[in-house]
């Protein structure tokens, strides 16, 4: 949608999270997000693979998944896992909202893919819940600013951009 409304003239800039797909517009990397196997410590997984052991997609076939809704850059990667490891897991259900996802996996005794950073932001979930970076993701979530390639840049925009890029810091979402 916001990549639509950059394109058609209705933003100048935008910032999301997604894989670059439009000819027409310049992505510009602001961070690199690891996407992680969020799993509430009363899950079959969490109970056998210590927490921070790096895990394939597998060790957790037999979890119930909370998970983003199709479309969302989380779910793609989250569906080429399952279609490269062949597995057909018990979801519970799907939102849009990453913050209702891994709340609700520790309260339901599940797992969600997630980027990290989102558990960072969530220390008070810790001490409920294990995380395992997942062998087999070839991509990165990514976070960019984009604009339309014909888009003329003031200074201001490109000072933004520059102030985007240069942070050393997790971007909030």
């Amino acid at each position: 949608v916001i990549e639509s409304m950059v394109l058609e003239g209705a933003l100048d800039l935008a910032c999301l999270t997604a894989y670059p797909k439009h000819e027409e517009l310049n992505y510009i990397l602001i961070e690199q997000e690891d996407l992680v196997l969020l799993a509430s410590k009363n899950t079959s997984i969490a109970k056998r693979i210590p927490s921070g052991s790096e895990i394939s997609i597998t060790e957790a076939k037999g979890e119930s998944f909370i998970c983003s809704k199709p479309g969302h850059s989380v779910r793609t990667t989250q569906d080429r896992l399952f279609v490269m490891y062949d597995i057909q897991p018990r979801i519970l259900f799907e939102t849009m909202s990453i913050e209702v996802a891994k709340r609700t996996a520790v309260a339901c005794d599940a797992v969600f893919i997630c980027p990290i950073n989102y558990i960072e932001m969530s220390p008070e979930l810790h001490p409920y819940c294990n995380v395992y970076p997942i062998k087999g993701i070839e991509n990165q979530r990514s976070c960019y600013v984009c604009h339309r390639k014909d888009l003329y840049l003031t200074k201001y925009m490109k000072s933004f951009i520059q102030i985007l890029t240069e942070m050393d810091m997790p971007v909030l979402h």
